[in-house]
């Protein structure tokens, strides 16, 4: 059903261009010359009117890949300025150093720094890779801060080799100035770090590419995370009717948030759904208003438990409330042996009241509902999104979405995943209520949770890219709704 990319540590991706390299004596250069020519081609595809580069290279590795792509552009026509952190090519060594001597070789100069960096329309940032798990300091952080200047004031084009210099890969964080590039090619393996922290913004668009790794290069190394590439839905029978396709009891309660309730209601109903009824007493929800969803107003707790058991998944949380009736419904309900979809004002009352944790739960938190639900702050999930993941999990034993830029979900005894779709248009209230809906209509369908999570998350954000293309930062969230295409192929 799904097609993942596997995402590494840094120490993995160290050892699986380790195991390249001892396979030929030439193969580290050889990946070396295969990087920088992939870098170059996503450079002149985007860029194709470029007549002048800068390329910053550093004292390691990442400088050589930005020396050999120096010499490539050159050798294309392009004017290229080069410069050397440090100004000590007799430091280079290993690859890097034969990087340097073909770079000689070709006529090509390194430019001295004293006089200034020289500006160009396109600056590459190669001044260092992966292996950085440190701030930038002196020179290094004087001539980040002068790209990102140059970004900023004068329009200049940044591609950043591997990862943006000053940002750790692992983590995607740093602890200083890092740079902003527009576009990131990465090698070898994709690295966890590129999808969390700063690097989210930082890496700007990403591109991959293995250079030929071969699958042994990675045997027995197993995956740190999985990041989603495309969901293959599950054909639906020809002759399946609307009792086929599941039943999700969503429920409601406070009129000036009625408006989740629905949504959440119209994401069940899009994630194909059969049938959706809301419980609540709200006169906001009225069949006129809401033709496609059931409204049931429950008089007793046997009612109430009666309805739920007829229905395959709950979604409990959105437009909810917190007065005591409210909460009185979902301590009532949390006990039906349903999967149930716990999203907003639910994830509050379990924040509070821990006991509160139904058998079979799919929690949906923002990185405010997660900080409350671990005892953190806000600041602290946001800077570490997979650990805070994992402590979720562990201590809920459930499947969590932690939602935001690069939504993760985990669960027991899985790596994390990665939806790598998804735009800042989403940032507008109601987009969780409807992702809440659209998992609990998966699983009233008989997706297992973990399956429906990873699928539901994917299926909104796919969407709001597709509107995001005509609408950009006005996405509303009924605009994804009408652009879900749950099933298609």
């Amino acid at each position: 059903m799904f097609e993942f990319d596997p995402l590494y540590t840094v120490a993995q991706v160290r050892e699986i261009d380790a195991r390249a390299i001892r396979r030929s004596a030439d193969e580290g250069y050889a990946l070396m010359q295969k990087a920088a020519a992939f870098a170059l081609r996503c450079l002149r595809e985007r860029r194709p009117g470029v007549t002048q580069i800068t390329v910053l290279a550093g004292p390691g590795n990442n400088g050589g890949d930005a020396l050999v792509l120096a010499r490539l552009a050159a050798a294309e026509g392009l004017t290229v300025h080069t410069h050397l952190l440090g100004q000590a090519p007799d430091g280079l060594t290993g690859a890097a150093a034969r990087a340097y001597t073909d770079f000689q070789i070709a006529g090509l100069e390194l430019e001295p720094a004293s006089a200034g960096l020289m500006p160009a329309p396109v600056l590459v940032d190669g001044l260092f890779g992966t292996g950085l798990a440190r701030a930038l300091r002196d020179e290094a952080a004087v001539w980040v801060q002068w790209v990102n200047q140059q970004r900023q004031q004068h329009h200049s084009w940044v591609l950043a080799l591997d990862i943006p210099s000053g940002l750790n890969a692992d983590t995607g964080l740093g602890s200083g100035v890092h740079v902003q590039a527009d576009l990131t090619a990465s090698f070898v393996a994709r690295k966890w770090g590129h999808d969390l922290g700063y690097a989210i913004d930082a890496c700007g668009e990403l591109c991959f590419d293995s250079l030929g790794i071969e699958a042994g290069d990675r045997a027995g190394l197993d995956p740190v995370a999985w990041r989603l590439r495309a969901v293959r839905w599950p054909a639906r029978a020809i002759a399946a009717h609307k009792g086929d396709s599941g039943h999700v009891l969503v429920l409601g309660g406070a009129a000036r948030y009625s408006g989740a309730t629905v949504m959440a209601a119209h994401g069940a109903l899009r994630g194909g759904c059969g049938k959706v009824t809301i419980l609540s007493e709200s006169s906001e929800v009225h069949p006129a208003l809401w033709p496609e969803v059931m409204r049931f107003s429950a008089r007793t707790k046997n009612e109430m438990i009666g309805l739920a058991g007829e229905v395959q998944a709950l979604c409990i949380g959105p437009g909810l409330g917190r007065d005591e009736g409210q909460l009185t419904r979902l301590k009532l309900l949390r006990r039906a042996p349903r999967v149930q979809v716990w999203d907003a004002d639910a994830l509050w009352a379990l924040a509070q009241w821990p006991d509160l944790r139904p058998e079979l739960p799919i929690l949906t938190p923002h990185p405010g509902e997660a900080a409350a639900l671990l005892g953190w702050d806000t600041k602290a999930v946001q800077s570490d999104r997979a650990g805070a993941l994992a402590e979720l999990v562990k201590r809920w034993n459930c499947v969590v979405v932690l939602k935001g830029a690069r939504t993760l979900v985990g669960a027991p005894g899985r790596p994390p995943v990665v939806i790598p779709q998804g735009n800042s248009g989403m940032a507008v209230g109601g987009m969780g209520d409807v992702l809440a809906g659209i998992i609990a209509g998966l699983c009233a369908q008989g997706h297992a949770p973990w399956q429906a999570a990873v699928a539901g998350a994917w299926a909104l954000a796919e969407a709001a890219d597709r509107v995001y293309r005509q609408r950009a930062n006005s996405l509303l969230p009924h605009d994804v709704l009408d652009a879900m295409q749950v099933g298609a192929h």
